[in-house]
């Protein structure tokens, strides 16, 4: 028997009912699953979003009150080429810096293992 030429009238009624056939029934994702995991997904963005904007306002103010009450100043910056956050401690009267946490050296050593990774991705 050639394949290419077998029709339903030759496949045993057996094998025609064991195999399903497709229908045009909605899957659940067209039910409405889909919108409600959007909806949920959106829910859970706002609460990181309100989250994460609480901690902010904590850290600002811990912050000010550090600041207020030492002789240094300390201050948080981002490091892009790193993408990591750091921090600054100063002298309030000189201006000078105390300290940086973690050091230049261990931020151009993170934006460099980043870069190396980066790199390995496109390769692999």
């Amino acid at each position: 028997m050639n394949i290419s030429n077998t029709t339903a009238q030759s496949v045993p009624t057996e094998v025609q009912q064991s195999v399903p056939t497709q229908t045009h029934a909605q899957t659940p994702f067209q039910q409405g699953a889909g919108e409600k995991a959007i909806r949920e997904f959106q829910q859970e963005s706002i609460a990181v979003t309100t989250e994460q904007r609480e901690m902010r306002e904590k850290m600002q103010n811990l912050v000010k009150s550090m600041n207020t009450s030492m002789n240094e100043k300390v201050s948080f910056h981002y490091h892009e080429e790193a993408d990591s956050m750091y921090i600054v401690v100063t002298d309030k009267k000189s201006g000078d810096e105390i300290r940086k946490i973690p050091s230049d050296e261990a931020l151009k050593l993170s934006s460099l293992m980043k870069e190396i990774g980066s790199i390995l991705d496109k390769k692999g």
